[in-house]
C-alpha cells in the first residue's frame, strides 16, 4: 500500500574476557567451553605399580617425569668393634644383627696359704695378696682369663719352749719348730738337791732344803682307850726317838698331850714329827624323853657322836621317829670312838587313831610298854559311856570289837591308871 510502516529495536551484546587457563598437571589437559565459558581439565594420574618393594625402598609419583619413582637404599652393615661381631641382614625389622657373641671366660681357681705368692701363668704376673675375679682380656678372639685367688689363714702358732723357735712355712702352710733344751749341767749337787730346767728363764734351777723339817699331825684319843702313833717317813733305815725316851718305830699312848719323834737316817736324813693329842670324853646323857611316838635324846657334852635304841644300830641323829612303844636300852658314843654310855628309856605314848582294816598297819589300838608298870588298868568306852573293854596289870590291844561284832568309825574314850596317875582322853577307830 501506499502507507508504509516502519519499526526499531535495539540489542544489547555482552562481551566476556576468556578465563585465565587452570594451571594443569603433567597427566591433565585443560579445554575451554566457550558456550559455559570455563576451562574444562581432564585426565587422572596413571595407577601406582604393584611390583614388590625391598624394606627399606619408597615409591612416589614424579610430576616432572610423570612415573612413578623408587627410591631408598640398603643400610651399611656396621663396622665390626669385637673379634666375635657376625652381622645378617634382616629383611623383617631392616637391621642389621649380630649374631656373634662373647666367647665365655677361662677361670682358674687357686688357694694358696697367707704368706705365700702364685703365679699366674695367663700374664706371668705373681700375686700375695687375695684377688677375686681379677680378669685379663682375652687374646684375638679368646675368651677372658678370670683368676680367683682365695688366702688360707695362717694356723696359730704352736706353743713353744723358752729355747725354740717357730718359723712358719708358707708353702706348706705349717710353722716349723726348730731349737733344743739346754744340756743340764754336770756339777755336783748336796744330797737334798735336785736340778729341774725352768722354761721361764731358760735355765737349770737348782731347788732342795736341807733335811730337818718339821711336820704336826693333830688326833683323838678316845677316853679309856690307847692309841698308836706310828710315824710315816722316806728316809732309809730310819732311826727313831721319842721325847718320852724310847727309841721304837712307833709309840703306844693312853694320855693326851704332845708327843715328838726325830727320824734320822744318815748325814743327809733328819725329820720331826709332832703329834697333838687331843682327849675324846665319853658321852654324858642328859635326858631322853618321848615325845608323842618319837623318842629325843639330849646329853651334856658334844662331838661327833652317835645314838642308838639297842646298842647296835647307831645313827647320827638323835632323834628317833614312829618308835613303838616298850623298853629300850639308849645308847651313846663318839663316832669314832668304842666307849659309850647306856640307860634304859620306858617309851609309852598314846595312839591317836587305828585303822582296823587287816592291812598290817596299825591294825589295834595297842599300848605298846605298858606292860612293864608296876600296875595298870585301862578302860574304853563308847560315846555314849557303855564300857567295851577292860585290862589291868597286862599287855593292851584293841581291835575295835564288841562282843565278836565290828564297831563303826567314830571316836572312843580311855581312861587309863598307870602306878596311880590317871590318863584320859579320846581316840578315832577308822575303818
Amino acid at each position: 500500500g501506499n502507507s508504509c510502516e516502519s519499526a526499531t529495536a535495539s540489542v544489547t551484546v555482552t562481551v566476556n574476557a576468556l578465563p585465565v587457563a587452570p594451571t594443569t598437571t603433567c597427566y591433565e589437559t585443560a579445554t575451554f567451553n566457550a558456550s559455559t565459558c570455563a576451562w574444562v581439565v581432564t585426565g587422572t594420574q596413571p595407577i601406582e605399580p604393584t611390583t614388590a618393594l625391598e624394606c627399606w625402598e619408597t615409591r612416589s609419583f614424579d610430576i616432572a617425569t610423570c612415573t612413578w619413582v623408587v627410591t631408598g637404599s640398603q643400610p651399611i652393615q656396621p663396622a665390626l668393634v669385637n673379634c666375635w661381631d657376625n652381622f645378617v641382614f634382616n629383611t623383617t625389622t631392616c637391621v642389621w644383627d649380630n649374631t656373634g657373641s662373647q666367647p665365655l671366660p677361662n677361670e682358674t681357681n687357686v688357694n694358696i696359704c697367707q704368706g705365700a705368692s702364685y703365679t699366674w701363668p695367663a700374664n706371668n704376673v705373681t700375686y700375695t695378696t687375695e684377688q677375686i675375679g681379677l680378669t685379663i682380656p682375652g687374646i684375638g678372639c679368646t675368651g677372658d682369663e678370670i683368676l680367683n685367688l682365695t688366702i688360707t689363714n695362717q694356723p696359730v702358732q704352736p706353743t713353744i719352749a723358752c729355747y725354740e723357735t717357730a718359723t712358719f712355712n708358707a708353702s706348706i702352710c705349717s710353722w716349723e719348730v726348730t731349737g733344743m733344751q739346754p744340756i743340764e749341767p754336770t756339777t755336783a749337787l748336796e744330797c737334798w738337791e735336785t736340778r729341774s730346767f725352768d722354761n721361764t728363764t731358760c735355765n737349770w734351777i737348782v731347788a732342795g732344803i736341807q733335811p730337818g723339817n718339821t711336820t704336826e699331825e693333830n688326833l683323838d684319843l678316845c677316853a679309856g682307850s690307847k692309841l698308836t702313833l706310828l710315824p710315816q717317813t722316806n728316809i732309809p733305815n730310819p732311826s727313831f726317838a721319842w721325847n718320852t725316851g724310847e727309841f721304837t718305830s712307833q709309840l703306844v699312848i693312853d694320855t693326851p698331850g704332845v708327843y715328838t719323834v726325830e727320824i734320822t737316817g744318815g748325814v743327809c736324813s733328819f725329820e720331826t714329827i709332832i703329834y697333838n693329842i687331843s682327849l675324846v670324853e665319853t658321852p654324858i646323857i642328859d635326858n631322853v624323853v618321848s615325845d608323842g611316838n618319837d623318842i629325843i635324846i639330849t646329853t651334856s657334852n658334844i662331838g661327833d657322836l652317835e645314838y642308838s635304841l639297842d646298842g647296835n644300830i647307831f645313827q647320827s641323829n638323835n632323834i628317833f621317829y614312829d618308835v613303838e612303844g616298850g623298853l629300850y636300852n639308849i645308847t651313846v658314843k663318839q663316832q669314832n670312838c668304842d666307849a659309850s654310855v647306856s640307860m634304859e628309856h620306858l617309851h609309852f605314848y598314846i595312839p591317836k587313831f587305828f585303822t582296823p582294816n587287816n592291812d598290817g598297819i596299825n591294825d589295834t589300838f595297842s599300848l605298846s610298854g605298858i606292860e612293864f608298870f608296876n600296875s595298870s588298868e585301862v578302860s574304853i568306852y563308847d560315846r555314849y559311856g557303855k564300857l567295851l573293854k577292860f585290862s589291868r596289870n597286862n599287855t593292851f590291844s584293841w581291835d575295835g570289837t564288841y562282843r565278836g561284832e565290828q564297831l563303826s568309825s567314830d571316836d572312843y574314850w580311855y581312861i587309863i591308871i598307870i602306878e596311880g596317875q590317871k590318863l584320859s582322853g579320846h581316840f578315832t577307830l577308822k575303818r
